[in-house]
């Protein structure tokens, strides 16, 4: 294999090696400790967003259910 060919697969086997509970992932990217522990360092191979993003709002909100912004005083 040329290094080219080794460059988009050596994190998956550092990671399965050195931190396959993928603390070091969490650490910095605090969203992935929802997910289960031998999820975080390969979220692409499962759907995540479902787990780390939940939708908020079931209905476009088109600004209707917002206040106006109160005025500064001077």
């Amino acid at each position: 294999m040329t290094h080219v060919q080794t460059m988009g697969t050596g994190h998956t086997v550092q990671a399965q090696n050195y931190d396959p509970e993928g603390e070091y992932v969490a650490y910095w990217l605090p969203e992935f400790r929802k997910l289960p522990k031998d999820k975080r360092n390969f979220p692409h191979e499962k759907s995540y967003i479902k787990q780390i993003v939940p939708l908020k709002f079931s209905k476009p909100d088109h600004g209707h259910s917002h206040t106006k912004p109160t005025p500064r005083r001077k």
